[in-house]
């Protein structure tokens, strides 16, 4: 919250600030901070409200649809990260991909529009566009497209209009500073190699405004990353190479199901895994629980254990940060907090798994085209 409101406050200098953060995530801020005339503590309570009235619309969403044990799986959820769910811009991005995934069915433009807004919040949204690619001869592909990439042009140029094309482009630039963050899963065996020798391993405060680890080896965790976002980039590419040669109807299910493969993949890939980053794929998560889970009964087995997996993340999550992260960085670091983080670790990548299975099946449901005689 002081970051936010020290960012602002710098803006409002005329000076640039929280250059990480596109645009459209800043603009909100800085209507509250006119709102609140430039008091911090209801600039901090207005943010929280904001993030609690947004969130009670998808909770209200998935009541409206009966949808019990989604609800519960997203207060659990929620309540895991608490630390964190109100004071972290990263839950808006969140939210606007769980209202494409609500909205697919009935109106996919409206979805393919916020997906577009979910993009202009936090860039990696943009992935998620390969899922609004389906049959190549159906005009419902075009349409979708078109939605998306309007939508994201009109939303890019207000921001270069109103703050400046070095506005639209410093998130961009900004990621040339990443280093290998210390609770990114390709950083694990190095918190390990820390506890034997905690000079030749380090974990220090960094330009990204990060804690990265440092030390031999470390560009193979780079490398590693680097690698499995390729695998992951290359596996969304071939089940939309699929979807757009295949003549098959267009799946709202499939298209949920690729959406969590996605947001997983880039989780479990990235050299850069705050604790908040799991606000991500939480609500997306939910929506699919409630849409497309029930429906299936036991086939969708891996959908729940999915979500098990992630639930279990997050209240490991809260634990390493904020909770015990003074251990977690001390030199050397305590064992029991390492233990807690590879654990973590470990769950991501079984959901990731288990995303995985779920797109397999749900790509594989849909169903094909009827040719006219």
């Amino acid at each position: 919250m002081a970051y936010y409101f020290r960012g602002i406050e710098a803006e409002a200098r005329g000076e640039r600030a929280m250059s990480e953060y596109p645009d459209a995530s800043i603009a909100p801020l800085r209507l509250l901070y006119r709102l609140v005339s430039g008091e911090e503590q209801a600039f901090a309570v207005g943010l929280m409200l904001v993030l609690l009235s947004l969130d009670a619309l998808l909770c209200y969403a998935l009541a409206r649809r009966r949808a019990w044990w989604a609800l519960g799986f997203w207060l659990l959820f929620a309540l895991a990260l608490a630390p964190l769910f109100t004071r972290r811009l990263d839950l808006l991005p969140g939210l606007a991909v769980a209202a494409a995934a609500l909205s697919l069915r009935r109106s996919p433009r409206l979805s393919s529009g916020l997906v577009a807004v979910a993009t202009a919040l936090k860039l990696w949204p943009v992935a998620l566009a390969a899922g609004l690619v389906g049959y190549w001869r159906s005009a419902g592909t075009w349409a979708r497209l078109a939605w998306f990439g309007a939508t994201l042009a009109l939303v890019t140029a207000a921001s270069a209009l109103t703050q400046g094309w070095w506005r639209v482009l410093s998130p961009l630039t900004y990621q040339d500073k990443r280093g290998l963050q210390s609770e990114a899963i390709t950083a694990t065996p190095f918190l390990w190699l820390r506890l034997t020798d905690s000079e030749r391993w380090s974990i220090h405060y960094a330009a990204s405004q990060s804690y990265e680890v440092f030390g031999p080896g470390v560009a193979l965790g780079l490398h590693a990353s680097t690698a499995l976002m390729a695998m992951a980039a290359l596996g969304i590419v071939g089940f939309t190479a699929w979807r757009f040669l295949r003549s098959a109807e267009y799946s709202a299910e499939a298209t949920r199901a690729l959406w969590l493969f996605t947001v997983m993949m880039i989780l479990l890939s990235a050299k850069v895994f705050s604790p908040q980053y799991l606000l991500w794929v939480g609500p997306l998560l939910a929506v699919i629980l409630a849409l497309d889970a029930a429906p299936l009964g036991g086939s969708a087995r891996s959908l729940r254990w999915c979500a098990a997996c992630l639930l279990g993340a997050a209240v490991l999550t809260s634990l390493v940060y904020p909770v015990f992260f003074d251990e977690f960085l001390a030199a050397p670091a305590h064992t029991g907090v390492v233990l807690i983080a590879s654990l973590r670790n470990v769950l991501i990548v079984v959901a990731a798994l288990c995303s995985a299975v779920w797109c397999l099946s749900a790509v594989r449901r849909e169903a094909p085209r009827h040719r006219r005689r």
